[in-house]
């Protein structure tokens, strides 16, 4: 048999062993514990680093496309710059030695961005030169197209007349 002082050994070895068991046990659970919150601010800390990079990589995008931009606006019409565009047709039309007037002018609502402008012109002049003129008119340098197209030959006189709706896309502001 055992002795007392092996009994009061063994009781405080196995109570000492229970106590670091369950001291172990706690650190374990609280270093995982600790790992879940450095492991949440990593991804976080990743997430937030992530989008500094995006947008930085958009802001190089918008100063490196700016000069492009600037061309593209050149050619993309709003209401405002619509007196602009009349004002170049017309003196495209004296250019091209036609006498060229604006005879109605409407706006019609479109979907997404854009809208219409719908803009009637009459021409007079020589034939050829209205021929060169209406192809101006499909060139040009803007989203559109000639809708409607009259074309009267040549009159008392000796010019003809031609009658044209243009519509050309415009970007709602």
């Amino acid at each position: 048999m055992m002795g007392r002082n092996a009994k009061i050994s063994l009781i405080i070895s196995l109570a000492f062993m229970l106590t670091s068991l369950t001291a172990l046990t706690w650190v374990i659970l609280k270093v995982d514990q600790e790992g879940d919150n450095i492991h949440a601010q990593v991804k976080v800390i990743a997430d937030s680093l992530a989008q500094e990079k995006e947008y930085r990589d958009l802001e190089n995008l918008v100063v490196s496309s700016a000069v492009k931009r600037e061309q593209i606006a050149q050619f993309v019409l709003t209401e405002d710059k619509t007196i602009d565009f009349l004002s170049q047709v017309e003196t495209i039309g004296e250019e091209q030695g036609v006498n060229l007037q604006t005879t109605s002018l409407e706006v019609k609502p479109g979907e997404g961005m854009f809208d219409s402008l719908l803009v009637s012109f009459s021409l007079k002049g020589e034939e050829d030169r209205l021929y060169k003129m209406i192809k101006i008119l499909e060139e040009l340098p803007y989203h559109g197209e000639l809708r409607e197209l009259d074309f009267t030959r040549k009159g008392r006189d000796g010019n003809s007349t031609v009658r044209v709706q243009l519509a050309v896309s415009i970007v709602k502001i």
